[in-house]
């Protein structure tokens, strides 16, 4: 549970741990969690607290966790009266939420590595793994019942000869042949209850069961045994498909067959490769080792094979564990496949850099660790410009201030840096996902410089008004693109937005102004205008534009990409081409307008990109930009309207010339944006309207 949606009660809040029974129990303490918090306030739970934050044996699984060691390394670094209001405010939930810690048994260690995997994680989801049925099912049928099926064909392999009207059963079914048939079928009985998997050998219309209907019938004494013909047709049948019983042809088949059923499972692979791993909560630093083929001694504990390689969807689950120093060496190495995912991992950056910052290790660590656990909260938009709690609003957290290292937060922008010149580098096409803008700001917040980064809005809950910061926003974007082709296009006017802002009387200074410009242009446009979800999307998609969505950033606070503007330009061009040629293939797919409208986004990025490109490297960046679009128009195979449409508003733009109301050029060119109140455009071109 990461919220108490579900529950309708805290996450901390719920009957007591099976650790905290035990830790009651070793102190001869009462089943109580008020008991527990007691004891740690007094003088030997406050001795245990300080040895575990020594040893480093302890986890935080919630922010709650850490309250009690906090308090205990308080009092014990002379802040009494700062634990004491600490206690006092947290007595009256003891008795409801845990604010103990999880004791280990051993120490917890601590890497300043990023992985997107720990190791225990792997090794839960590999000893999780099951062999598929269908697998199982083929398994079983080259194993067991083709092997049963030879026998019983071998068994009426020696009664060839008899003919339907023959009753001479004596003769041709002997009493060694009747009690062979016998333990058949006794056979047949128990391989049927311990081997479930395999349906096709249970069909009476299969081979196998009628020649064990037509065994039965003999046994049991009719002299006319209807089922004969069927099974002596059904013998022939599976003679001429695979071999007379003990030729060399079906002995091959079956040995053939027979390798392949003692090759193991990958389920079993699974297990012997968990086995290797150890229940770390960090990610491993060298993989190599743990993808080695079965040894002899891994042979000798599971029985299977030495030498065996490992599959490559286990090693591929065992890979995502790789831990490295920097985000970007996940995204080269391939375990970060998007944003979404490069912004999990920004909290393993934000934590040990929040440690840094205190003059204890041991309180360092702790806060390290509370904060990844903080991280793990669900998060939220909420209405009115409201916000969550922010971390360092715990007022376990908030107790730690005067032990933090303030000439230490210059690695909070460090960090903070890296990790959006990551994010542009890695995926320049793609907005900040809200995750990371919120570990952005939480660095930057740390380092006493405010919250600046933008989130994106949502729609559904979008209210008309704008936070401060949006307008603070627009003011450094204003800064680094007023006259730029980006302005052209998408009809800003940086100029006017600050003439307002600082022409606004007293009174009206706490209302946005951003909330003004958008409202403004709405006016102007000549689109269709309504209310619900997607009028709120034209207008938070104005805003965006306004705000470059924190990209006018990386100028500001001096964030350098690894790449050039130029390249990051063609390179989200690229990723806006390749939405779109997924829409063009399957226009008629659910969500193709959430596709349009990512692919504007990434439009949008590279326009942004390109206009500061002509300002800051080359002013022939235009004319390689256009190349590349037509380039890239073919490899992807776009529509000639669409791509005519798209070059032709740019080329108009980049003449000094204007888009209409509608978005609209006096030829045949078109505004590319994302949100629309009617039929977007695109997906008329997608359909040859």
């Amino acid at each position: 549970m990461r919220g108490g949606f579900a529950t309708g009660c805290a996450t901390g809040e719920h009957s007591l741990d099976l650790d905290e029974r035990l830790l009651l129990k070793k102190f001869g303490l009462p089943l109580s969690r008020t008991a527990l918090f007691s004891f740690f306030l007094a003088d030997e739970g406050q001795e245990f607290a300080m040895q575990l934050l020594a040893e480093r044996r302890y986890r935080v699984d919630l922010p709650e966790d850490a309250a009690l060691l906090t308090l205990a390394w308080l009092r014990h670094h002379g802040h009494i009266e700062v634990a004491s209001a600490l206690a006092e405010q947290l007595a009256p939930y003891a008795g409801k939420l845990r604010f103990a810690p999880k004791v280990l048994s051993k120490p917890q260690a601590s890497q300043d590595l990023v992985f997107r995997r720990s190791a225990l994680q792997v090794k839960e989801k590999l000893s999780a793994g099951r062999a598929k049925p269908a697998i199982e099912a083929q398994r079983e049928a080259l194993g067991v019942w083709l092997p049963f099926t030879d026998r019983l064909v071998e068994l009426w392999w020696r009664t060839r000869g008899v003919t339907p009207e023959d009753t001479r059963l004596a003769v041709y079914f002997p009493p060694d042949w009747q009690q062979d048939a016998e333990a058949l079928l006794t056979e047949y009985e128990a391989l049927a209850g311990a081997h479930p998997y395999c349906k096709k050998y249970r069909n009476p219309k299969e081979s196998l069961q009628i020649l064990l209907t037509a065994t039965r019938d003999i046994l049991s004494g009719d002299p006319n045994h209807p089922g004969d013909a069927k099974a002596r047709y059904a013998m022939d049948c599976l003679v001429r498909a695979h071999g007379e019983p003990g030729s060399a042809r079906l002995l091959a088949l079956r040995a053939e067959q027979q390798r392949v059923v003692e090759a193991p499972s990958h389920a079993r692979i699974a297990a012997v490769v968990a086995a290797r791993l150890p229940e770390s909560n960090e990610g491993l630093p060298a993989i190599e080792p743990f993808l080695i083929p079965v040894t002899r001694e891994e042979e000798e504990a599971t029985g299977v094979r030495i030498a065996t390689q490992l599959p490559e969807k286990a090693q591929k689950i065992v890979r995502s564990a790789f831990a490295a120093k920097t985000p970007g060496a996940l995204v080269q190495a391939g375990l970060v496949p998007s944003a979404e995912a490069l912004a999990e991992l920004a909290p393993q950056i934000t934590a040990p850099e929040i440690g840094r910052t205190c003059l204890d290790a041991d309180l360092g660590v702790l806060l390290s660790r509370t904060y990844k656990a903080f991280s793990q909260r669900r998060s939220l938009l909420l209405f009115n410009l409201e916000s969550q709690v922010r971390f360092h609003e715990l007022p376990w957290v908030q107790a730690t201030l005067p032990a933090r290292d303030a000439s230490a937060k210059n690695g909070l922008l460090t960090a903070a840096h890296k990790l959006i010149a990551c994010a542009v580098d890695s995926f320049p096409g793609v907005v900040l996902p809200n995750v990371l803008v919120r570990e952005l700001n939480v660095l930057y917040d740390e380092a006493g410089q405010g919250r600046p980064f933008v989130p994106e809005l949502a729609a559904d809950i979008f209210m008309g008004q704008f936070a401060p910061v949006f307008d603070a926003a627009v003011r450094i974007a204003g800064k680094l693109l007023q006259g730029s082709l980006y302005e052209r296009y998408f009809g800003l006017d940086y100029a006017d937005f600050l003439t307002h802002a600082n022409s606004r009387p007293p009174k009206a200074r706490g209302e946005s102004t951003l909330a003004w410009a958008v409202a403004a242009h709405r006016e102007r446009d000549t689109m269709r205008k309504g209310s619900g979800v997607a009028e709120n999307g034209v207008r938070i998609e104005r805003a965006q534009l306004y705000t470059t969505h924190n990209l006018a950033a990386l100028e500001h606070f001096g964030i350098k990409p690894d790449n050039s503007y130029t390249a990051l330009s063609l390179q989200a061009l690229q990723h806006s081409f390749k939405i779109l040629q997924r829409i063009q293939r399957h226009p008629e797919v659910y969500g193709a307008l959430a596709a349009v409208k990512n692919a504007a986004y990434a439009w949008r990025q590279a326009l942004f990109f390109l206009s500061v490109s002509l300002r800051k490297e080359d002013q022939d960046n235009f004319n390689g930009f256009l190349s590349e679009l037509y380039t890239l128009a073919r490899r992807f195979q776009l529509r000639e309207t669409l791509v005519r449409q798209l070059a032709d508003g740019l080329k108009h733009i980049m003449k000094e010339g204007e888009f209409d109301g509608s978005g609209r050029t006096g030829s045949s060119g078109r505004r590319f944006l994302g949100w629309t109140t009617e039929r977007h455009w695109v997906l008329d071109c997608m359909s040859g309207a």
